[in-house]
């Protein structure tokens, strides 16, 4: 069987090609569709929480800074250990008031760079943003420059935070959100000032 220049076997491969052309630009235009930028309202919560948060930090405000912690995180901290989650928020501000207040650890500065914070999405269409950390404290005489990433995710209309520099952390993250599962997250490093 002869085919003509143009006939049905040279179409073939023109239009599987075509077809995964037309596959491809639906695959992005759907992915770009289901990326969704955090609206007004959702940065002005974000950022107000972040000074809210970042004020407690300097007022030694224990209370308000548990309060930045994920409801389902503590609820997952209270499983592990056997006992409530409002046991949990008392323990964590009575550990960190006592800490700051025997001078084991003094924070000096702390903060919060919101204007480079990476925006991302879950697969399930929910956003969470990366916001870059730096903490510079004292232990024991000598002075340390800690950075690192908060994480701030929206859960049920409201953003909370957590600090990615753990990898029990991120554990019970996983666990209180599965969404999270597959999220790497960068590490972060800590700096000896005066050594």
């Amino acid at each position: 069987m002869t085919t003509r220049l143009g006939g049905p076997a040279r179409q073939e491969p023109a239009r599987s090609a075509l077809a995964a052309v037309l596959a491809l630009v639906f695959v992005l235009v759907a992915s770009a569709a289901w990326t969704r930028p955090l609206s007004d309202q959702e940065k002005a919560a974000l950022a107000a929480t972040v000074e809210n948060y970042d004020a407690a930090v300097r007022e030694g405000n224990y209370a308000h800074m548990t309060q930045t912690i994920p409801p389902k995180v503590i609820a997952a901290i209270a499983r592990r250990a056997g006992t409530s989650p409002d046991q949990v928020v008392a323990e964590m501000i009575k550990e960190t008031q006592q800490t700051l207040q025997r001078g084991d650890v003094k924070i000096e500065s702390y903060g919060f760079d919101l204007g480079r914070a990476e925006h991302k999405e879950l697969s399930i269409n929910a956003p969470y943003v990366l916001i870059p950390t730096q903490a510079i404290f004292a232990v024991g005489g000598r002075r340390f420059r800690e950075k690192s990433l908060t994480l701030a995710l929206l859960d049920d209309g409201q953003w909370y935070l957590l600090r990615m520099n753990d990898a029990r952390q991120l554990q019970i993250l996983r666990e209180a959100y599965p969404e999270f599962a597959g999220v790497e997250f960068p590490r972060g490093s800590t700096e000896i000032l005066n050594p």
